[in-house]
């Protein structure tokens, strides 16, 4: 069965420039990415995360099974380690879970990464994870299907555990005629899909916040927690901050954290 476009596209991007498509500084663009700088941004926003939770009262299990969902090459599974008793990365590119085993080869650490490229999350059971992270990913997957992601991310969750998730809700750019023109025909990512050049690129998705909540509402998880964030800011590296509306750059996005109800409560 032919892979959708964009998940074609993130093959593209993990054999060109792995590191740079999930921190897009741009003075680290064309593999400029130190490889060890580049993991210790995920455990700076990790460390900026939990401690932002902890201050709105909200705790992660300190043990349990934890999923990074679109784990990429592993940046924030790496830093989840530290916290939960198993990590699971999993990404829907073959490319990127290459790299993030072989990033990872010779560790001690319970993190394993899987590759699962079929819609929805079949290869889990119900009630499989104590927490689950999905940050800088939804935003790359059609709505339709990442809400059809979400709805099974809420069935894999545990009663009681907890869901940290982030999604873009408006574009703030202000572009012209010509330039809104060219990002609808997105010309050089055709080509490179076509095999022609190496344009690849990132398409962003805007979900509503409503339906991302009746979503999860349908899988007994109800948002605890919403905050706009700096997610997807130009050349974002994991320095996690809560932002207002008017601070936001190219796109606002919204950080959401979901709890599962515990079972008879």
């Amino acid at each position: 069965m032919k892979k959708p476009g964009y998940l074609r596209n993130w093959e593209g991007l993990a054999r060109t420039d792995p590191l740079w498509s999930v921190c897009t500084c741009p003075d680290r663009k064309n593999g400029k990415w130190d490889r060890e700088e580049f993991f210790e941004t995920g455990r700076k926003e990790w460390e900026r995360i939990v401690r932002y939770l902890s201050e709105q009262h909200i705790d992660l299990p300190r043990s349990g099974a934890a999923l990074d969902f679109g784990c990429g090459v592993g940046r924030l599974s790496r830093a989840m380690a530290g916290t939960f008793s198993i990590v699971t990365g999993l990404d829907a590119s073959a490319g990127m879970i290459h790299l993030a085993r072989k990033y990872h080869a010779g560790e001690k650490s319970p993190v394993r990464f899987v590759y699962h490229d079929r819609p929805g999350l079949s290869l889990f059971g119900d009630h499989t994870f104590d927490f689950i992270l999905a940050l800088l990913v939804l935003q790359h997957i059609p709505v339709e299907e990442g809400l059809h992601y979400l709805g099974e991310l809420g069935r894999v969750l545990k009663p009681g555990g907890i869901l940290l998730l982030q999604v873009p809700v408006a574009d703030c750019r202000r572009r012209t005629v010509f330039q809104r023109i060219r990002s609808v025909l997105r010309i050089r990512q055709r080509l490179a899909l076509a095999g022609i050049g190496k344009g690849y690129g990132m398409d962003m998705h805007l979900y509503s916040p409503d339906a991302v909540e009746a979503v999860l509402s349908g899988r007994d998880t109800g948002v605890i927690h919403r905050v706009h964030t700096n997610h997807t800011e130009p050349g974002y590296a994991g320095d996690f901050r809560v932002i207002s509306p008017e601070q936001a750059g190219d796109y606002l996005s919204v950080m959401m954290v979901g709890r599962k109800e515990k079972e008879g409560g």
